[in-house]
């Protein structure tokens, strides 16, 4: 509970600094969070540290709307101040102008060392900018500005410097859609130089944001990740047709870097970039979805060709979803054979003896540590049986786990209906046979499936890929039409309620499912 409370709050604070920007917006700039008054107080002393004197109504209001509107940072603000025509006819000595440079950059009186290497270098032919340049990008600055909850910036010296504020604005606005904070003075340095001086584009800045390690400790949900690139990459909330499109190629298997490439190669994010005067770029997603939905894929190993000598084969599993950065997967043949529970006690899939050793023996016999990291613990379901109100049991967390009826019938196609006395028919996607090890080592119930047999052929007419092979019956994780009783699946794919078995029994197959993330 104290895990999921603490992710619970670190989505809540993301939503609240979605909800602040989003109330600021005006495209293309993003304001500041700062309050009015606290803007306040910065021009004032802009105008009382460079100028000598208090603000007059249009210049106070043209430079607070600036910063209000997200349309300057603080050293853009600075450097109108002391470049400006008023300050410059004051000519003032070397000496007085780092003094200044103190006072507006630092809040204080200078330190004797540091004055007089500042003089220094100014006498030794170092210009005014150059020195500017030393004060702007200061620590103490950028204290000084989140004081007031704005953005210091960077100045990066040989480039206008209204290009760079619009980079500055640029980067800033990443820090505070995709964040909710402040740019450091770290960050701000590295992703403003590079970008002004044409090192990356806009699509690599953006990325590094996005795929960083900060952002992904955000945890959020796919619907909220989707509305952060609306604001960050597109400057506006999200229409309802297009987010609805982007979660529904989420929940089909596309990755969040997918999401992203079609986000950060778009017309909008292209218009923003040129506003702000960055190459956008392109990007190609990395992260795809390796995997659709009928591939079969090897995975692990178990013994399966009965031959020990020469050590255990791959596992061959088949994709039956994919979803949300995981494949769906069961295996292709029955591996081995067991009891679903080693006596007649009254169990479900919580508490029977084959989800222990699936979870346990198995997974550690199967399964290099690299290869477990790739299966996620989830959270299995454990319905009631549809046809008799059965108790399915608790839902259970798991690794390896069994095939629901539900399962086979959402992932395994329509049955053909075979005889209307059973609740449901044959379907050939569900007949399974067992490996060689398995035929060797066990006595498998199982059945030849033959053409002229029309309980295996599927509502086209066609016969099973299954034809002249034999079918075994496989266990489901569901429980049966009485207590006693566990769900199967039989030789030419039926399962319902004509296919209950004592969970005891030994004729029967394992075909285990997991998700493989990718």
């Amino acid at each position: 509970m104290k895990n999921q409370s603490t992710k619970i709050t670190k989505i809540m604070s993301v939503l609240m600094s979605l909800l602040m920007v989003l109330s600021v917006i005006s495209f293309p700039a993003l304001k500041t969070r700062a309050a009015a008054g606290t803007i306040d107080d910065f021009v004032e002393r802009c105008y009382t540290v460079t100028l000598d004197r208090g603000s007059d109504p249009d210049g106070f209001a043209d430079w607070k709307g600036q910063l209000l509107n997200g349309e300057a940072v603080g050293v853009h603000v600075a450097y109108g101040f002391l470049f400006s025509p008023e300050y410059t006819k004051n000519n003032k000595s070397n000496e007085d102008y780092v003094t200044d440079l103190y006072m507006l950059f630092m809040g204080r009186e200078p330190d004797e060392e540091g004055f007089e290497d500042w003089v220094g270098q100014l006498k030794d032919g170092k210009s005014r900018v150059e020195v500017f340049a030393g004060f702007a990008n200061s620590q103490e600055f950028y204290n000084i500005c989140e004081s007031y909850g704005i953005s210091s910036g960077r100045f990066v010296i040989g480039y206008d410097r209204f290009q760079v504020n619009n980079v500055n604005l640029f980067v800033e606005r990443l820090y505070k859609v995709c964040f909710g904070r402040l740019g450091d003075i770290g960050g701000q340095k590295n992703w403003v130089e590079k970008l002004v001086k044409k090192q990356i584009t806009g699509s690599e800045c953006a990325r590094s944001f996005i795929q960083s390690q900060e952002y992904e400790d955000l945890g959020l949900s796919d619907e909220d990740y989707v509305e952060n690139l609306y604001i960050a990459l597109m400057g506006r909330a999200s229409d309802a047709p297009g987010k609805a499109d982007w979660l529904k190629k989420l929940d089909e298997g596309i990755t969040r870097d997918q999401v992203f490439e079609g986000f950060v190669n778009s017309v909008e994010f292209d218009g923003i970039c040129k506003t702000y005067g960055i190459n956008r770029g392109s990007y190609k997603a990395t992260h795809v979805c390796p995997y659709k939905v009928g591939d079969i894929i090897k995975f692990g190993k178990y013994e399966q060709d009965g031959n020990l000598s020469d050590g255990k084969e791959d596992i061959e599993w088949q994709v039956i979803s994919v979803k949300k950065g995981k494949a769906y997967v069961v295996s292709k043949y029955s591996l081995t054979q067991r009891p679903y529970h080693p006596n007649s006690d009254i169990v479900t899939w919580e508490t029977c003896d084959l989800r222990h050793w699936l979870n346990n023996d198995f997974y550690d016999e199967a399964f290099s540590e690299s290869e477990k990291n790739l299966i996620p613990l989830v959270t299995v379901e454990n319905k009631n049986n549809p046809y008799v109100d059965i108790d399915g049991g608790n839902d259970t967390e798991d690794k390896v786990f069994l095939l629901s009826l539900e399962d086979c019938e959402t992932y395994f196609g329509e049955y053909s209906w075979y005889d209307d006395d059973y609740p449901t028919g044959y379907n050939q996607n569900l007949s399974c046979e067992s490996t060689a090890y398995v035929n060797e080592n066990f006595s498998p119930d199982c059945e030849l499936l033959v053409d002229d047999s029309s309980a295996f052929k599927n509502k086209y007419g066609l016969t099973s890929e299954m034809n002249g092979r034999h079918s075994c019956q496989w266990w489901l994780r569901s429980v049966g039409t009485s207590p006693e009783l566990v769900l199967a699946v039989s030789f030419g794919g039926q399962c319902g309620a004509g296919e209950n078995y004592y969970p005891y029994y030994e004729g029967i197959g394992v075909r285990p499912a997991m998700y493989i993330s990718y």
